[in-house]
């Protein structure tokens, strides 16, 4: 077989493969757009009062959970270096530091320290 054959037949053989992947694809769908505004044909279940009525209330008022703080040029979360349930508060922390600090060796004592300090400051 001379190699021009060869090269018409593998080049057969290549647009072959082309056509069959191009023709078992199915087609491409368009995203889904989002809906923030406005959407009157949701599927949730509406509120009663607005939130703009619970802002002004003050109930609609989220609270981040997480305390992120940075020691040494790393960022931790304050409840997990604790070892205590995010959104703990008062004697919990008090209790979990207090325990933290006789468990730790000495030099772990300035992160949990550090810690400590990032749950205060954002209470």
């Amino acid at each position: 077989m001379s190699s021009q054959a060869f090269l018409w037949i593998n080049l057969g053989f290549a647009l072959a493969l082309a056509g069959l992947f191009l023709l078992g694809r199915s087609r491409l769908r368009a995203p889904a757009k989002l809906r923030l505004r406005g959407n009157t044909n949701s599927s949730f279940p509406k509120n009663e009062i607005s939130r703009e009525t619970r802002r002004s209330q003050g109930v609609d008022q989220a609270r981040n959970l997480n305390v992120i703080f940075m020691h040494n040029g790393h960022t931790f979360d304050a409840f997990e270096v604790l070892g205590i349930p995010a959104g703990a508060r008062g004697e919990v922390i008090e209790k979990a530091y207090r325990q933290a600090l006789v468990q730790a060796d000495k030099q772990s004592t300035e992160f949990i320290d550090a810690a400590y300090r990032a749950l205060k400051s954002a209470a």
